[in-house]
């Protein structure tokens, strides 16, 4: 018999423990992306180990590798427009000898919200006559919806209701005036911001007119001229 003197050394490394990703936020807007952070490695043979972030439709197998950059400590995916899965990997040592995976964390998407000027038909009205202007808006309630009447921004906040109606009512110091009403913006409850925005309105005001049959007078004889007051 022989006996070999070659020595073999065992190594054993201490595990991976502590491997937790937390995202700052669970939905996101269409379109947007989270941030994904992971904590620092615990265990294994220390110093810099391999990431490795891996994704999936369903929360189960199969599990891919993640979209974009997916070899760091912490991960952002490209712009989301379906919801997904996401897990991180961590191998440390010597040929990637201690692995560990985390926790799953999900990933939902909230539909961007809208707005339209339901009501678009060309108005004419006397100085001080109320019109309603009509907003249809999608999304999470509550919104808040910012207008531009001839180009200047007006905000309104805190809209609970899908189906608002803005009432105008103008005076104008001028014989008449025209107002041109569009949406400029709409957020919704989610703090997502619509990028469909449609529908504008125009409204013709006239100043009413003052009747002035002129000032009070005397005259000798029975003629007398009436002097109005053109308004």
């Amino acid at each position: 018999s022989s006996v070999s003197a070659q020595l073999i050394k065992v190594t054993v490394l201490p595990s991976i423990t502590n491997n937790v990703i937390t995202p700052d936020k669970t939905a996101v807007c269409f379109n947007s992306s989270p941030v994904i952070s992971g904590t620092s490695l615990t265990g294994g043979a220390g110093g810099t180990p391999t990431w490795l972030w891996i994704q999936s439709t369903t929360g189960a197998a199969p599990w891919t590798p993640a979209a974009g950059t997916n070899n760091q400590k912490d991960y952002t995916p490209p712009a989301m427009t379906v919801p997904l899965h996401f897990r991180r990997v961590i191998l440390s040592g010597p040929a990637n000898c201690c692995i560990d995976t985390s926790n799953a964390v999900s990933i939902s998407i909230n539909p961007l919200p809208t707005g339209q000027i339901t009501t678009t038909t060309d108005t004419t009205v006397c100085s001080g006559s109320p019109v309603p202007v009509k907003i249809h808006l999608t999304g999470a309630s509550k919104w808040n919806v910012i207008y531009t009447e001839n180009g200047t921004q007006v905000i309104l906040g805190g809209i609970l209701n899908p189906d608002t109606t803005i009432q105008i009512n103008k005076l104008p110091t001028a014989a008449s005036a025209t107002y041109n009403y569009a949406l400029f913006k709409v957020t919704d409850n989610n703090g997502c911001e619509a990028v469909s925005l449609s529908g504008t309105r125009k409204i013709d005001v006239y100043k009413v007119p003052v009747a002035n049959a002129g000032p009070d007078a005397s005259v000798c004889g029975p003629r007398y001229t009436l002097s109005a007051t053109p308004s």
